[in-house]
């Protein structure tokens, strides 16, 4: 009993996802706090950007599809923001913009997949 090919793919992609974002922290993050840049707050939320695709694609593979997608969206949306709020020193608005926004725009890449399969392009 093995994973499908599709699911081993997500759960490669949502680690890949999760590599980029650990690397973005450690390259631009740094980059732009030591050289005072605004990048109007990307480097501040990069991990809340990735989370939630990374979270969606490893989640859906592990689970071997028996999860929704869309299920799996809210949940991380809910998730972070609750954790927010829980175990944040401060509450910064602007993660949670970030993560909202993140969910919505994996939520829109996941609409253009399936209509793209369905025209088998």
């Amino acid at each position: 009993m093995g994973y499908a090919k599709k699911h081993i793919i997500s759960i490669i992609a949502g680690l890949i996802v999760a590599l980029i974002c650990a690397v973005l922290l450690k390259t631009y993050r740094l980059y732009i706090y030591e050289n005072h840049i605004n990048d109007f707050h990307l480097a501040d939320t990069i991990p809340n950007w990735f989370a939630i695709p990374a979270g969606t694609l490893f989640l859906w593979g592990v689970s071997k599809g028996k999860d929704s997608i869309k299920k799996i969206i809210l949940s991380g949306i809910v998730g972070l923001i609750i954790f927010e709020f829980i175990f944040s020193a401060t509450i910064d608005y602007l993660d949670i913009i970030a993560t909202i926004l993140s969910g919505g725009i994996t939520v829109c890449i996941y609409k253009i997949y399936k209509y793209l399969q369905t025209r088998n392009i």
